[in-house]
């Protein structure tokens, strides 16, 4: 399939392949240290904790990368170099800070609220270690996204290799070392922030090849220009919703422990059987970003037959990676769990669940990233949000009488109620790029929308 991508399109997403599957081969291998590292309750208090710190990190995070993928790209196209330099520093400026504000949080929920989930004190000092990468996450997928928009995406590769082969070293040894659920998100943690900070490197790096003047780092949030501060006003609450609607069932499923409803073995089988589940949408997703930049370029110099012949491969892409994503699920998931661990055999009913919610998910997800990628919000508003009623409805009546079944049922409406509204979105964005003029020969066309407003950047 990546074969018919042209240009830019096909390297950038070889590299985007690239990291995915470098990413994907340290969560197996994560996984496998960390099931055999410890018991399955133990496993189940570890899910918890990732759990806990990237609700606190998408609690206080904005889409940095969607407003860099399509404010820079659009003031880039405009030959507003100084522009583009006030935006990108203003995201990596704001996801800092917010990052910040959110290890706050969690360091007050790890002292008044992990009670509540199942956690008890115990764990609340790897809770606190753990916390830390919600610091720098944000900054993490800004650099990302700027590695993306200059096509440097192999220095990603690198940086991405090296802090994998670290934080599974450190997983190596503290298994070796006799194991705790600290020391494996102590390992975690470190190598979320070796690859953040080696990102974040590379990403200046790149910038200042593409012409954007590191100087501009030193101008105050409010030079940023209307339209992305709207922007990113809407993505700070769009992400609130996302990350409640991704780490709902996992929250569910540790208020049934502290409740009583279930034991710490049952929530361990299902952190077990959505860890698994989650491997083809970690596949999906930065395959739909890297072509997210491409289509923004295509959108903002008119070029809407380009734009759908874009969005056209990349949903058969993802489509087919659905497919067969669900079909190895089915065939060999209960022999992957047995083989990560041979006592958590019945995780594999939950894993069977939960596999309508892993199509719906991965299928449609490009028709999900492209808007963004065009400035448009409100589709990441209204989406998840019918999805969360959905959850919640679905917990309600599940969940009291098929316990951690429920929560798997629960999930699976919720990602299918997710994809049928992102494709009933995508028909009048369709409609609308046929509308667009088609670009002049010989050159790209003026972006179509409208220019951003005046800001202190253009002096530069």
């Amino acid at each position: 399939m990546f074969r018919r991508l042209e240009g830019q399109v096909t390297r950038r997403s070889a590299w985007t392949v690239g990291i995915s599957l470098v990413e994907t081969a340290r969560s197996v291998a994560q996984l496998y240290l960390t099931t055999n590292m410890l018991d399955v309750a133990q496993f189940g208090a570890f899910q918890l904790i990732l759990t806990i710190g990237l609700v606190c990190q998408g609690g206080t995070s904005l889409l940095g990368s969607e407003a860099v993928t399509t404010f820079v790209t659009r003031s880039m196209a405009k030959g507003r170099s100084g522009e583009a330099a006030v935006i990108m520093w203003s995201v990596f400026k704001a996801s800092a800070l917010l990052g910040l504000a959110g290890y706050g949080l969690l360091g007050v929920f790890a002292f008044v609220g992990t009670e509540v989930v199942g956690l008890g004190a115990t764990h609340r000092m790897a809770l606190l270690v753990y916390g830390t990468m919600v610091v720098h996450q944000g900054v993490r997928y800004a650099s990302l996204a700027v590695l993306r928009l200059t096509d440097h995406l192999a220095r990603g590769f690198v940086v991405t290799v090296a802090s994998s082969v670290v934080q599974v070293s450190g997983l190596v040894v503290a298994w070796l070392a006799g194991g705790s659920v600290a020391a494996a998100v102590s390992m975690l943690a470190g190598g979320m922030g070796l690859a953040s900070a080696g990102l974040f490197v590379a990403a200046v790096g790149s910038a200042r090849q593409m012409g954007l003047p590191v100087r501009q780092a030193r101008v105050p949030l409010r030079s940023v220009p209307t339209s992305v501060a709207d922007f990113l006003r809407g993505s700070f609450w769009q992400t609130k919703l996302g990350v409640l609607l991704d780490q709902l069932d996992m929250l569910l499923a540790g208020s049934l422990l502290a409740g009583g409803l279930a034991t710490p073995f049952q929530v361990g089988l299902y952190g077990l059987a959505r860890r698994l589940a989650e491997f083809p949408l970690s596949l999906a997703g930065p395959i739909a970003l890297a072509v997210q930049t491409e289509g923004s370029k295509r959108w903002f110099r008119s070029d809407g037959e380009g734009f759908r012949r874009l969005a056209l491969r990349l949903c058969a892409t993802l489509t087919a990676l659905a497919l067969l994503a669900c079909l190895g699920l089915l065939l060999l998931g209960e022999y992957v769990i047995v083989l990560f661990d041979p006592e958590s055999r019945d995780a594999a009913v939950l894993l069977m669940l939960m596999l309508p919610g892993v199509f719906a998910s991965v299928a449609p997800h490009g028709l999900f990233v492209l808007p963004l990628g065009l400035g448009r919000i409100k589709l990441s508003l209204i989406a998840p949000g019918a999805a969360m009623v959905v959850q919640v409805v679905a917990a309600v009546l599940l969940v009291p009488s098929y316990g951690v079944a429920g929560v798997a049922w629960a999930r699976s409406a919720t990602f299918v109620t997710l994809g049928a509204i992102t494709v009933g979105f995508a028909v009048p964005l369709w409609r609308q790029s046929r509308r667009l003029p088609a670009p002049s020969r010989g050159a790209p066309a003026e972006a179509e929308a409208p220019p951003l407003p005046e800001s202190a950047a253009d002096a530069s």
